[in-house]
């Protein structure tokens, strides 16, 4: 498959999952914003603007990383779960950068809020 046929595969599969897996995707967006208010980062998503913020990204990563790459669908699985985990970090990184916050600093930060047992 060329890059073009990957791209409209990955965009109409995220645009379906978006709706199918509401609640997962949902989940996502409660999970970090609740991080985002630990940091005291004033900054909540929207379950709209992740998802198109989700979607943009993956279409510039689809280009970086190839995901139907595969000789298994256990292969393909753990492509694709891999892909959106860089996803959802490239996606939160932009947006720290975009607020003028540190994205390495915060995040270690909310490491050691969120395992206190490591500073013992």
């Amino acid at each position: 498959m060329d890059i073009k046929n990957n791209k409209e595969l990955l965009h109409d599969a995220l645009n379906q999952a978006f709706v199918d897996d509401y609640n997962s995707f949902n989940n996502i967006v409660i999970k970090i914003n609740k991080d985002m208010k630990v940091l005291e980062i004033d900054y909540q998503w929207s379950y709209n603007d992740f998802c198109v913020e989700f979607l943009d990204e993956s279409m510039k990563k689809i280009e970086q990383v190839d995901i139907f790459n595969y000789n298994s669908f256990d292969d393909f699985n753990r492509n694709f779960w891999k892909f959106n985990l860089i996803v959802v970090r490239t996606i939160i990184a932009n947006k720290f950068d975009e607020l003028g916050y540190d994205y390495e600093s915060y995040i270690n930060r909310l490491y050691f809020l969120n395992n206190p047992q490591v500073n013992n």
